[in-house]
């Protein structure tokens, strides 16, 4: 199980790397589509949930600054 659970760590860090260097989802271009904040927090959610809380907060404010909202997240 373990082994199954790296492997999915891997592709998924691998896809969020090589979408996060698209245009489209660097915050530099935004095309009033909601895609590009689904994009960062999905990708926020998952680096969070493979305890790199650090990278997945990066997406988590790339996402806020992209919506425009003024939240505080905490926990």
């Amino acid at each position: 199980m373990q082994m199954v659970t790296k492997v999915i760590y891997n592709r998924g860090f691998v896809c969020i790397l090589q979408v996060s260097g698209k245009t489209m989802f660097s915050g530099a271009f935004c095309c009033g589509s909601r895609i590009p904040i689904e994009f960062h927090l999905e990708a926020g959610h998952l680096l969070y949930f493979y305890y790199e809380s650090a990278m997945a907060r990066d997406h988590f404010d790339i996402a806020v600054k992209l919506s425009g909202l003024d939240i505080h997240l905490t926990g």
